[in-house]
């Protein structure tokens, strides 16, 4: 997956931007929006579950992750048809997703918990669970060694996950 980049929304929103197919992703008010660039006109409303926050899509197999922050859980997004087709329950207070899709893996930040959620993204499962520092909020993953990057903002620390 390439992305031109995230914004960080006031409200706690987030925008992902995918280069090859033009579409651009947004979370907040318990709703995802599609949008199609250049125009950026919004082309779809998806309704997700409350407190949407972070967001990150896998191109290869047209998924969107959704964190839902105000009721721990990942909604599942077919971009093809924009439609929900999991609901994935994870820590306390869910923030940033990131996709290695290489592995067939997200990786969720779990705010309260101090833990990162491991998504099997073949069949939409936990399975694992790590502990990481104090408040746990972005996460990324280097897609050529898998190593996954979390922030740790309670601790000022960055965890270090690898994950191949």
């Amino acid at each position: 997956m390439v992305l031109a980049g995230v914004l960080v929304l006031a409200g706690g929103g987030f925008l992902a931007h995918h280069l090859s197919s033009g579409r651009t992703l947004g979370s907040g008010a318990a709703q995802a929006t599609v949008t199609r660039t250049p125009a950026s006109v919004v082309t779809a409303t998806i309704t997700v579950g409350s407190g949407p926050v972070g967001v990150a899509v896998d191109a290869a197999s047209h998924t969107a992750y959704v964190a839902n922050f105000n009721d721990g859980t990942v909604s599942v997004i077919d971009t093809r048809t924009n439609t929900v087709t999991a609901t994935i329950t994870v820590g306390a207070y869910p923030r940033g997703v990131a996709v290695d899709a290489a592995s067939h893996t997200a990786y969720v930040t779990n705010v309260d918990d101090g833990t990162v959620s491991v998504i099997d993204t073949r069949t939409n499962t936990v399975t694992a669970t790590i502990t990481v520092g104090s408040g746990p909020l972005g996460v990324a993953v280097d897609p050529t060694t898998g190593t996954v990057y979390v922030t740790n903002n309670g601790h000022g620390t960055v965890s270090v996950l690898t994950a191949r």
